[in-house]
Formats: C-alpha cells, structure tokens, sequence
C-alpha cells in the first residue's frame, strides 16, 4: 500500500500582503477539503486531483476559471490538463472559451480515451483547443458560463494595458512589480497519489495577461506544465508554474519526472536533493521563472513531497491521509549577487497503516 499525498499550488509570481494573505487561507481551506476525499477512501488520485484543481478554479482569486486573466482583446480563454500514470493518460483542453472549468473538459477527454482503451476503440482526442473545443463542450453536455470576468479581473486587465504603453514609452519602467498577473500567480496546479499508487498531476491557467487570442499556455501543453508516471516501484508527479513559453521550451515537467527517476531508484535518498539537482540542470543558464510541486512514492514508504521555486513566491500546500498538513509561501533567495536562486522545501506523508 501507498501513502496518500497531495500537494497543490496557485501559481508564481507577486503578491502583495492582502492577496497573500487571501491565497493563504484559499490555500488552507482546499486542503482541507483535499484531506477529507483522502481519508474517505472512496476516490481515486484522479478524482481528487480534478476536484481540487475545480475548487481552486472556481476562486476569483485564481488566474484558472472564474476571474482568470483576460487576452489584449479582452476575452478570457482557459487551458488545462489532466495526466494519470497507469495506464499513462492525458488530456487537456488550450484557448478555451466560455466555460469556468477546463479541467472537467481535460478530465472528460482522459476518460473518453481510457473508456476506448478498455472497449479497444480507436481513441478519442487528447487535446482540443479553441472554439472548435467549445463546440465539442456543448455537444457532450458541459454548459456555459457568462460570468467568468471578474470586477478585479478587469481591472488586471486595464492597469496592464496602461502599463503596457507606459513601458512602450519609458524601457528603464519595470511593470513586473506592479501588476501581480505578469507571471504565473493564480495558475493552479495539484499532484496526487492514493494508496493503490495511483499519481495524477493536474494544472489550470487562464494564460498571462494580455495573451494573444489562441495562445496555448503549458498548462495545456503534452510534458510542460504536468506530468505523472510510474517506473518500477516508484511512482512521481508534477505541476509547474512560471513563465508558460520557457516551460514549453524546455519540456520542464516531462524532463523533471524523467531526471528523477533516473535519480530514484530506491527511496534510500531524500527527493528533496534529486529535486533540486534536476531542477537546475533543466532549467539551465538560460532560466526563466519556474517554479514546481512534486510527489514521489514508493510502496510501503513514507511518501515524499517537494516544491521550489527559482523566482519570487510560490504558495503552495500538502497534506497526507494521517493529518499532516503544511502550507507556505516558498520564497527564492537572493544571492550575493542579487540573483534569484532556486529554494526547495519537503514534506513527508506516513503509510496509514503507520498511524
């Protein structure tokens, strides 16, 4: 048997002390609703991932569903992606209009493919985008949604475009600290494993501000901006955040998992120095803002979870089935420099058998 675990996060980026300390306890009570579907044992790592990853997009405070980001045209279009490793399954949906919840659409497209896989049909998209995506919303029965820009999202969305001509004038203007949607804050994301050893990773955005209508952001693209997988006896998922053009560039959360289960042969290595070791050698010198949650389980261990960022903060939480629970602002340091460096926490999650 598996230790349950689930990590979640809202995305990287600035925040400010008010919206700190409301993605705080956005934080605690998600986590405490991740807590109870883990300990009622009735719901899958997959069930629990999307679940949460739903109540995350239907905060206004998220840039993921209800009050997301809004495109230079002033629309809002959503991207999500669902992954389970056994057997290895995606699906996700990139630029979708019109409807508050992609990762239910991401989590449809999954199930279509595992329910053909099962009946050996041939199988069924695992990425639609745009309003092509849309149609097919309506055509299998998902409805609607009129409300999904929020007053704080439309002013986001004017303070950006008066920023963006402010920089046009002026390139010594930094705009970065005064917009907290230029980066990835309110992307959401969660990794999960149940005690069958079942992981699923799961992640949701509405894009960066001021995105090109159509633009496809990581957390719709195949290895950027999740990943879960199983080798052997281990089992490893993760959701990213960041800067979603980099993420896609370098493949980041495909390449993570992959790097650490190259590292991960048995569990006699804590994750928290394999983590930190892949991070950098795929980010590279070249690095943009990135930032990660992982879990990793072995069966019969404590399961590991780990999170870290290169850039600014990163609010993130865990909690596993025998009450343990922790949530953070994970901070990148500054060096002597004055370089953003990565900064990397973990967590343990005990066998319920262990209680």
């Amino acid at each position: 048997m598996f230790a349950p675990a689930i990590a979640i996060h809202c995305g990287v980026g600035f925040y400010d002390s008010e919206f700190r300390n409301q993605t705080q306890i956005l934080l605690d009570s998600t986590l405490s609703e991740a807590q109870r579907q883990l300990n009622s044992g009735g719901q899958t790592a997959l069930d629990v991932c999307c679940d949460v990853c739903k109540l995350l997009e239907d905060s206004p405070l998220t840039n993921a569903g209800i009050g997301a980001n809004l495109t230079n045209q002033g629309t809002v279009e959503l991207d999500a992606t669902v992954m389970m490793s056994e057997p290895l399954l995606f699906g996700s949906v990139g630029a979708l209009p019109g409807f508050k919840n992609p990762i239910l659409v991401a989590r449809k497209l999954l199930d279509l493919q595992r329910k053909a896989r099962i009946f050996s049909d041939l199988l069924p998209a695992c990425f639609l985008a745009g309003e092509s995506a849309s149609d097919w919303c309506l055509k299998v029965g998902f409805s609607t949604c009129n409300q999904l820009i929020t007053d704080d999202a439309l002013n986001f969305y004017q303070k950006a475009l008066k920023l963006q001509v402010k920089r046009k004038t002026d390139v010594s203007f930094d705009a970065e600290p005064l917009c907290k949607r230029m980066l990835g804050v309110g992307t959401v994301g969660a990794v999960v494993v149940d005690k069958s050893g079942l992981v699923c990773a799961g992640t949701s955005s509405g894009g960066i501000i001021l995105k090109e209508p159509g633009r496809v952001g990581s957390s719709a693209m195949y290895g950027a901006g999740c990943w879960a997988e199983t080798k052997g006896n281990c089992r490893i998922a993760v959701s990213c955040s960041g800067e979603g053009e980099f993420l896609i560039w370098k493949q980041f959360s495909s390449r993570l998992c992959e790097a650490i289960l190259s590292n991960s042969v048995d569990s006699e290595e804590l994750l928290a120095p394999v983590f930190e070791r892949c991070f950098e050698k795929i980010s590279g010198l070249d690095a943009k803002c990135a930032a990660a949650i992982c879990v990793r389980a072995f069966e019969d261990e404590e399961t590991e979870v780990c999170w870290g960022t290169n850039s600014y903060s990163f609010p993130v939480g865990f909690v596993g089935a025998n009450n343990e629970k922790q949530s953070e602002f994970n901070e990148a340091i500054l060096n002597n420099s004055n370089e953003r460096k990565l900064t990397v926490t973990s967590h343990l999650a005990r066998n319920v058998s262990e209680s």
